[in-house]
Parts: C-alpha cells; structure tokens; sequence
C-alpha cells in the first residue's frame, strides 16, 4: 500500500487503491479510451449545457415563489423544480429540436 515518489513514500488510501485496481482490469479488459475519443467526448458534453438567462432565472425564481406562496407549501414548487430538470435533460439530450432564434448556438 505504498508508493514512492523520489524519496518520499506515500500510503494510499482504500480508494485509491480500489481505483487503480479497477483501473488495471480496465486496461486488461481492452476497455480503454483514446485522448482524442475522450476529447471528443468532452466537447460534445460542453456543448450540451443549457445556460439560463438572468431574466428567466428571475422569472423561475418568482414562479415557484407564487407556487409556495399561493399553495401555503413548498410541494407545488418541488414538483415544478423536477420536471424542469427533466425538460433540461431533454433539451440537452436533443438541442437540435428546438426553435433556432436569431443567436447562434440559442435554441427556445
């Protein structure tokens, strides 16, 4: 469980060490990635992020708000705030399936 770097010896931790297990079954197994694939990847991620605007932030903020307020509960609100997570899910899944508007790379 130790490790050497120069002259100094590090002890790793149990999951460091589980890591590197399953990181040499990985490499035993063939299930390996090249840098460009993984590259590719990462940039296919960052492309799929939805980005708020401050406006509709706001305008979410003061929906579910009204929702916890006119309910006399959060309950509402909370139902609201998952299936916006789920249209974020679907929007990210498929960004393309929007309306294009005049900003490039912006879908509604």
């Amino acid at each position: 469980n130790k490790s050497s770097v120069g002259n100094k010896k590090v002890e790793l931790t149990e999951e460091q060490i589980i890591l590197l297990k399953l990181s040499e079954n990985d490499i035993q197994n063939g299930n390996l990635i090249s840098q460009s694939e993984l590259d590719k990847k990462r940039f296919e991620m960052a492309k799929r992020v939805v980005v708020w605007t401050i406006t509709a932030s706001k305008q979410r903020r003061e929906i579910l708000r009204y929702c916890a307020q006119k309910n006399d509960s959060t309950l509402y609100a909370e139902k609201l705030i998952k299936l916006i997570k789920v249209q974020i899910h679907i929007i990210s899944k498929n960004p393309n399936a929007f309306k294009p508007t005049i900003f490039e790379d912006v879908r509604v």
